[in-house]
């Protein structure tokens, strides 16, 4: 019995030693599979990229193509902003060559990318959390309510990342100028100064609850309502006030001036007010609220948020802070390897 022990004892530590064999077998194919893929994937990624980058590129050249098929001496260095701006901030080469791309089909013009649009559009995407090509897309229409030079764009996108920390909506700040952009004419401004003037004009509205649009539309109602003369003068005279905007050779008189006429309609009884406010600049809502915004927060209002926007951090500063996040610092540098 002894011996029988010993032969079964014998046959199962074979038995054993053949499974483990086996197992070391199966874990070193198991390892080699692994690296293989490892391999394979570590591959595939730049490759993907590269594609992804070359696609991109094909997209930019054809945007450029004139009517023989050629492209200028621009297209490369727009090429090498791309890839200046996806070595610095959050996102690929290709992705800021789709944003070129989208910045030329929307008409912006090579110099202009070049001279400061592109830059601008790349860090308000960083600060407004937007994809390259939202951004382009936001850009160019800011730039073409605005009126804003290419020398400026980076003045201008510093005023709306300011306003966007006060709570204003990219989006609503848009719709804001777009609707308001026809007072430019009436006021003599244009541009980084019209927006600078008027970007506090926004963030009070939207303060208020007024959504860009209509605060746009009001806005330019009261001011095209402030140079009709005949108008303003039939209204003051029924209610025995003396409001005017303007000066004695009818132009716009400034915006201390505009509060100080709004002050005006403080004397009024309400019953006056309410009536007086109809026959001079119309009786829609969002024009009664937009001037009852006004004339509740007056000029020190105006003058505060002012402040405010001055107070903020400027464009650089906050992109800076942002790129040395670890999470952006890893996608810049993931683009560009």
């Amino acid at each position: 019995s002894t011996l029988k022990a010993q032969k079964a004892q014998e046959k199962l530590r074979n038995v054993l030693s053949k499974r483990q064999q086996l197992e070391n077998s199966f874990s070193n194919l198991k390892g080699k599979a692994i690296g293989a893929a490892a391999t394979a994937g570590s591959a595939i990624l730049p490759l993907k990229a590269y594609a992804e980058a070359e696609n991109a590129a094909v997209q930019l050249k054809v945007a450029m193509m004139d009517s023989s098929g050629a492209v200028g001496e621009n297209y490369q260095k727009l090429v090498k902003l791309a890839n200046e701006l996806g070595n610095k901030l959050p996102g690929t080469t290709a992705e800021f060559q789709e944003m070129m791309t989208t910045l030329k089909t929307q008409g912006i013009s090579d110099t202009a990318i070049l001279n400061g649009v592109g830059k601008a559009t790349a860090y308000l995407g960083v600060m407004l959390k937007k994809t390259s090509s939202d951004a382009a897309l936001f850009t160019a229409k800011l730039q073409d309510a605005t009126k804003t030079s290419e020398k400026d764009m980076l003045g201008l996108a510093d005023t709306i990342q300011r306003a966007f920390y006060l709570g204003v909506d990219s989006e609503n700040m848009l719709s804001f100028f777009s609707k308001v952009s026809p007072v430019m004419d009436m006021v003599k401004k244009s541009g980084l100064d019209f927006a600078n003037t008027f970007a506090p004009m926004a963030v009070m509205l939207d303060q208020a609850g007024m959504r860009g649009e209509a605060a746009g539309n009001a806005m330019r109602k009261v001011f095209q309502a402030g140079f009709d003369v005949n108008k303003m003068k039939k209204a003051n005279e029924e209610f025995k006030t003396t409001l005017n905007f303007l000066t004695k050779e009818g132009e716009f008189a400034g915006l201390e001036n505009f509060y100080k006429q709004l002050d005006k309609l403080k004397k009024l009884s309400t019953s006056d007010r309410v009536m007086y406010l109809k026959k001079a600049f119309g009786d829609d809502a969002e024009t009664q609220q937009l001037i009852a915004v006004l004339m509740s927060k007056g000029s020190d209002g105006y003058k505060e948020v002012v402040e405010k926007i001055q107070k903020q951090a400027d464009l650089q500063k906050r992109t800076d802070a942002q790129l040395g996040t670890l999470s952006n610092t890893w996608e810049a540098f993931t683009g560009t390897m």
